[in-house]
């Protein structure tokens, strides 16, 4: 390798980051490829012999092995956006499905949309001209779709999340003490 291409190779997560999703999903799938044919030609061959005919399959550079580390964390960020829970939620998906799809609590699943909500809400009032982010009105339904639901005895807001399943959550109601569970199967 030569010093341009050390100079070009993409190392961190913002480069990465700058790299179209199907060129950087075309990389990715290159590198790795060539590091499971080399690890394969390593234990096919005996110890210090090169494979005979074409082009060995050499390791992969440390540069290769953090250009295929930035590449996967783009990748697994580009394709976990938030913005799939927000559409989930908006077709009628519950707390509990979606949770089950992103391998969280139903609790974690929702702070981490009311985070996204908020922080899609400052990005639009940091810049009014562009059409990032989420308006006023988007933000008030985010929220509203994210917040627990009230006491259905006496109509509380002070309740506590208890835990949940694939398919529902349980509460309780700190005012009242009523137990219930919300969500189940759409």
């Amino acid at each position: 390798m030569n010093d341009h291409d050390t100079a070009n190779r993409t190392v961190t997560y913002l480069q990465a980051a700058a790299v179209p999703g199907t060129e950087a999903l075309m990389r990715y799938q290159l590198l790795a490829r060539r590091d499971l044919l080399s690890k394969t030609a390593a234990r096919a061959r005996p110890r210090g012999r090169r494979r005979q005919g074409g082009a060995a399959s050499e390791p992969l550079t440390v540069l290769e092995r953090l250009e295929l580390l930035a590449l996967g964390e783009h990748l697994a960020r580009h394709f976990r956006h938030p913005i799939q829970v927000h559409y989930a939620l908006r077709a009628g998906a519950t707390w509990p499905q979606i949770a089950a799809a992103i391998g969280k609590t139903s609790f974690q699943a929702r702070a981490d949309y009311i985070q996204w909500a908020a922080d899609q809400r400052r990005i639009t009032e940091a810049n009014p001209g562009m059409t990032a982010g989420i308006s006023e009105a988007e933000h008030i339904t985010a929220l509203a779709l994210a917040y627990a639901p009230a006491c259905p005895s006496c109509g509380s807001h002070d309740i506590a999340w208890d835990g949940s399943d694939d398919a529902a959550e349980s509460w309780h109601c700190c005012a009242c003490g009523h137990v219930y569970v919300t969500g189940g199967a759409s």
